[in-house]
């Protein structure tokens, strides 16, 4: 019985092990510095929400965004903030690392549960190196949290659909495009199942999350569906428009309608058949038919075929990431599909199929590949930022001659306000340029009186009060300081 205990609990350790290894090892030695410009803005968000935002009983953001995206990541975090009595976004990037991880053995045991064993070992070690599963479970966005939840509703699926509906609503709150797929895998126990006395208790587990949530965000935003306006109705129309978007975009649109046309059809063909796994295949293609059709009808133009790969391929977009997941489980269920051949090695003494050897190759070759090639990029995006942002800030002299008062800074730049606060700024002297009111002069130059701002980062292009620092040269009562690509650090002195 020890031998079987010992058997039951190998494989999960070994995948457990593994994945852990390479994301902490990634995270530590490839990009110790997170390379996502959303990564900070996210940490803003829960910077300034337990420092401020929790005895207003609300979110809180320099931007204007805090109830933008899903709040439970940003929450969480806030919560290891505290824990951690730091600053530092990297308890969150551990931590994503981990939950990553523990995705991983989701898949184990879903695959296990639905497949066989080895489908299910072959198919884990692929996610435990799949390169942008590890770029993405190391940096402090919210993919890995949203992911897992999907991924843990399925081990409910079947005989505890309370919990089920309680997983998925979990995963709502992480990202607003799984609104639409977890009310879809809802709806399964009535497509499927036929079943209302399933389908109820899914319905109300993911109701007792959503419910106070959506109430939340009424009384903060007026609107309980705020991020579905704004995270997508209003931002896949807004960002990147141009008159010609339609053209431009065309390949885009006829690639997406194509998979969105193939999605439908094997939709079509897991209801017809119903496999006994079909909740693996209704999530996934259920998760792509929602992309193509926002993908397929929605003004998002994204022109360069280039540019269309690489944000297939993921390094550009974390909604991709369920995506992976779904590629994962096919392509060893694929390998076993092809007829097993034996055949010896060169001392004759060990048999080994052909699926083990394909799948070897693969797990080698993406390892590979993933070493030349996307570590090297990733590590030079973290070095990047580095040298862009936070040396800027230090080259300026601002810290060194720093002597109290404000520090506003123009909103969008949170990487900035991380390293100031890294630096031992605190968050009450930091400020964004977003919340003085424009169009006046004296009215703007009254509002940061009012603030005893004594500093201003402007960053070129970006909307600002006062539209002349755009130019050279001092601006009285702001006087240029430093001076860097399209950063200008400006000291407040004297009246206008």
């Amino acid at each position: 019985m020890l031998e079987g205990d010992n058997r039951f609990w190998l494989r999960p350790c070994i995948i457990m092990g593994i994945a852990l290894t390479v994301r902490l090892a990634f995270l530590f030695m490839v990009v110790p510095i997170d390379f996502a410009w959303d990564s900070y803005h996210r940490w803003q968000i829960a910077y300034y929400t337990l420092h401020t935002g929790l005895r207003h009983g609300q979110m809180w953001d320099l931007f204007g965004m805090e109830y933008y995206w899903g709040i439970l990541p940003e929450l969480t975090e806030a919560f290891l903030l505290w824990l951690s009595k730091s600053s530092s976004l990297i308890a969150f990037r551990i931590f994503n690392a981990t939950i990553g991880s523990a995705s991983i053995l989701l898949l184990y045991r879903i695959c296990k549960k639905y497949f066989n064993e080895r489908t299910a070992f072959a198919l884990s070690l692929l996610a435990a190196i799949c390169p942008p599963l590890v770029i993405w479970d190391t940096i402090a966005l919210d993919g890995s949290l949203g992911v897992f939840f999907l991924l843990l509703s399925l081990c409910f699926y079947e005989r505890r659909q309370y919990l089920c509906g309680v997983t998925l609503g979990l995963a709502s709150m992480c990202r607003v495009e799984f609104y639409f797929v977890t009310l879809g895998l809802c709806l399964c126990y009535l497509v499927f199942e036929r079943s209302g006395t399933k389908f109820v208790p899914a319905i109300s587990g993911w109701l007792t999350v959503m419910g106070p949530y959506l109430w939340f965000l009424q009384t903060r935003t007026g609107d309980w569906l705020y991020q579905v306006r704004w995270n997508y109705l209003c931002s896949m129309g807004a960002w990147g428009l141009s008159p010609a978007w339609f053209s431009e975009s065309l390949p885009w649109r006829l690639m997406w309608g194509i998979i969105l046309f193939a999605t439908i059809l094997s939709l079509v063909h897991v209801y017809r058949k119903k496999p006994p796994n079909y909740i693996i295949w209704a999530l996934f293609l259920g998760y792509t038919m929602f992309q193509g059709v926002v993908y397929t009808v929605s003004v998002t133009r994204y022109v360069a075929l280039h540019d269309m790969f690489s944000i297939m391929l993921g390094l550009q977009n974390i909604r991709f990431v369920p995506n992976y997941m779904f590629a994962i489980i096919l392509a060893p269920v694929l390998i076993n599909k092809l007829r097993s051949a034996h055949f010896s090695n060169p001392l004759g003494r060990v048999k080994i199929k052909r699926g083990q050897v394909v799948s070897a190759v693969i797990v080698a070759f993406l390892f590979a590949a993933w070493l030349y090639a996307d570590a090297p990029v990733c590590n030079s995006m973290s070095r990047d930022l580095k040298s862009t942002w936070w040396d800027a800030i230090d080259r300026s002299g601002l810290l060194s001659h720093y002597r109290g008062g404000t520090i506003i800074i123009d909103p969008g730049w949170p990487q900035v306000t991380y390293y100031l606060i890294q630096r031992g700024i605190s968050h009450e002297h930091i400020l964004s340029s977003l919340y003085c009111p424009e169009g006046e002069r004296n009215q703007s130059l009254a509002w940061f009186r009012k603030e005893n701002a004594t500093w201003y980062i402007h960053i070129l292009g970006v909307s600002s009060p006062f539209p002349e620092l755009d130019t050279s040269g001092d601006h009285p009562p702001f006087y240029i300081f430093y001076a860097e690509h399209a950063m200008r650090v400006y000291k407040i002195s004297g009246e206008s």
